[in-house]
């Protein structure tokens, strides 16, 4: 079985109070980011930084502990 690769190189800059949408393909790994970002899924590799400190969410109530955020309103 082929191995698929879901999000490979992604980087992501986001200033205070800034709101950014994401737009691609269905099955480009939006959605899983999405995840990721919000401590729903861990990355296999990686870092993520908030607020310039290093982050390792193991819950989606991690991630909002941090101030963390998402809206998924339109």
């Amino acid at each position: 079985m082929a191995q698929f690769i879901a999000l490979g190189g992604v980087s992501l800059k986001m200033d205070y109070n800034e709101s950014v949408g994401l737009v691609d393909d269905d099955g480009a790994g939006k959605s899983t980011f999405i995840k990721i970002l919000a401590g729903y899924l861990r990355p296999d590799k990686g870092i993520i930084y908030f607020n310039d400190k290093k982050v390792n969410f193991k819950s989606p109530m991690d991630a909002r502990e941090v101030g963390w955020m998402l809206s998924t309103k339109i």
